[in-house]
């Protein structure tokens, strides 16, 4: 998962791009401050051309593992496993 993203930060906004593509899948909105950071709201590309789009529980979990993975440093965390079991709930 590690070297499938390109992400930066402008302001409070994530965003997220395939490295190979260089196309934009995810932007989050961050609020928060001294106690801490949440994402206030997330965009997932929607054009089928680029992107094929799971559904909401998908896409927040693989935003969170991704998150989590690329970002943070951390593997195996609770994101991983809710995106693994949403991706073996839609049989992938």
């Amino acid at each position: 998962m590690d070297d499938k993203w390109h992400a930066f930060v402008e302001e409070r906004m994530l965003y997220l791009h395939r490295s190979w593509t260089g196309r934009g899948i995810y932007e989050a909105q961050f609020a928060g401050g001294a106690s801490g950071w949440r994402i206030s709201s997330a965009v997932v590309a929607g054009d089928r051309d680029s992107y094929r789009r799971g559904d909401d529980e998908y896409e927040t979990a693989l935003l969170e593992a991704v998150i989590e993975s690329v970002l943070l440093g951390v593997h195996g965390g609770p994101g991983y496993t809710r995106w693994e079991r949403a991706r073996l709930d839609r049989g992938g």
